[in-house]
């Protein structure tokens, strides 16, 4: 019986531990294309970032995010599957790159096609 509430205790633990590879971020910002064309704008939107599977989904951004993740930075850019690869070879306005500083929250990201947007984000919670 020991054995089986130590398992259930580590299956717990375990899942904790995944969840908290997660990171839900609330991020304000304002990009511009150029002399002001294409504004794009992400008022409180929330960007949620799962560190286990390197991914980051947002509505701004979308949801096939690559992340890498340094001590300072979480550096995203749009991942190319087989769903969009038509469209990331020829489609300027299509992928993202960027960055959120983990330290002060500042945010910048950029398309192809020039749109800019900079901002920060905040913990959820």
């Amino acid at each position: 019986m020991k054995l089986k509430a130590t398992i259930i205790v580590a299956a717990l633990l375990a899942a904790m531990a995944a969840h908290a590879e997660t990171i839900d971020l609330k991020c304000w910002a304002r990009g511009l294309a150029g002399d002001e064309r294409n504004p794009v704008y992400m008022n409180g939107e929330q960007v949620i970032i799962n560190l286990d599977e390197g991914t980051m989904h947002s509505r701004t951004f979308g949801s096939n995010l690559a992340v890498h993740v340094t001590d300072a930075h979480l550096f995203f850019e749009t991942a190319l599957t087989l769903g969009n690869i038509w469209q990331h070879l020829f489609d300027p306005t299509a992928g993202w790159q960027g960055f959120i500083n983990r330290v002060d929250g500042t945010l910048k990201a950029h398309k192809r096609d020039g749109t800019v947007i900079s901002g920060r984000c905040q913990p959820v919670g």
